[in-house]
């Protein structure tokens, strides 16, 4: 039995019992349920069945501006993963609007996003949400690693 093989047997058997316990026991959809599903999904190679999961909680009754920007980054990531840049950024796009009322953490994950609107040739898009995300840096100083990627994007560097 390969090794490929052999690691899928055992995700299968350690997933399976959580998948069924948290779809089919548990009443409860909250995000974090989704959430979980969704990399349930994702650890068994099932990337778009992840990121249906991630859509059905988008559009819960008790999900949060904070937890709908979160399933969008996560949604939109989930697309860069399957080369579907161009999709990947309408879901960026829409975490950057709802972004605007929340507060929320550095993650390297937003090089990504800023680099996906390059990948779909949105030049300035790309400099618009740099600048939107390195104005969190009063927030979160994290953010000012983001500044690596002012050469990529054709900026001057300010001190």
């Amino acid at each position: 039995m390969s090794e490929e093989l052999l690691m899928k047997y055992i995700i299968g058997i350690v997933v399976t019992p959580l998948f069924l316990y948290y779809w089919f026991l548990r009443k409860s959809r909250r995000p974090s349920n989704y959430l979980f599903l969704a990399h349930v999904y994702d650890m068994v190679w099932l990337r778009k069945k992840a990121i249906a999961t991630l859509e059905t909680a988008l559009h819960t009754r008790t999900v949060s501006d904070k937890e709908r920007a979160d399933l969008l980054v996560r949604i939109g990531m989930y697309h860069l993963d399957l080369k579907d840049n161009s999709t990947a950024v309408d879901y960026f796009d829409q975490f950057v609007e709802a972004a605007m009322e929340v507060q929320f953490y550095y993650d390297s994950k937003f090089l990504r996003i800023v680099e996906a609107y390059q990948a779909v040739g949105q030049q300035e898009r790309a400099v618009a949400v740099y600048r939107q995300l390195l104005a969190r840096a009063s927030f979160d100083p994290d953010f000012r690693k983001l500044k690596r990627l002012e050469g990529k994007l054709g900026i001057q560097s300010t001190l």
